[in-house]
């Protein structure tokens, strides 16, 4: 008996780290996607007001910190890093490399585009919220398709025995009536 508890706090110890860093990351990244575009878009608001990249993200982190933490404290240490660091490419590569997500990679990528060759980051914000909305657009849609075969087999296991007995029950009934499905043996009077 202490030797299979000893095993099992081993295998515990061994796995049990691995699986629960692992899902943590999955949790936050999905919260983080979540997120994503509703940010983007406060940004591209705050960037079209007049702000500069640095004074726009300190207002979506302020105002995201209640509905989307993870989102503001991701953008919060953005922003300190450029504010700190003295190469911003850096700063917004260290954001893409926290997260591992595909969006914030573009976000990055088209964020440093548009500091080293001086394209408007105006444009640049909203081709990337236009792109989110329809990725988002084309997500719901997937999983709308998907409703179908996920109905299938509760139709078949909880539907479907009701819909048997409902044709079947009529004529089961008659033919206990008649005693069997050949009728009854001659009856003694």
């Amino acid at each position: 008996l202490y030797l299979l508890c000893g095993v099992l706090l081993m295998v515990v110890g061994l796995f049990g780290a691995s699986l629960f860093l692992t899902n943590s990351k999955q949790r936050r990244q999905t919260e983080l996607l979540r997120s994503f575009p509703e940010g983007l878009d406060l940004l591209l608001v705050c960037i079209e007001s007049g702000l500069g990249l640095d004074a726009a993200l300190g207002r979506v982190c302020t105002e995201m910190r209640d509905a989307h933490p993870a989102l503001a404290q991701e953008l919060e240490r953005t922003r300190v890093e450029l504010t700190v660091m003295s190469d911003r490419t850096q700063a917004l590569q260290n954001l893409g490399e926290r997260t591992q997500i595909v969006p914030f990679k573009s976000l990055v990528a088209s964020l440093i585009q548009t500091e080293k060759f001086g394209t408007s980051l105006l444009d640049t914000l909203r081709v990337l919220s236009e792109d989110q909305r329809v990725t988002r657009l084309l997500n719901a849609e997937n999983r709308a398709a998907r409703i179908p075969v996920l109905i299938t087999i509760p139709l078949i296991f909880c539907i479907m025995p009701a819909f048997i007995i409902i044709i079947l029950g009529p004529p089961i009934i008659r033919v206990i009536e008649q005693g069997g499905i050949f009728g009854s043996a001659s009856k003694p009077k």
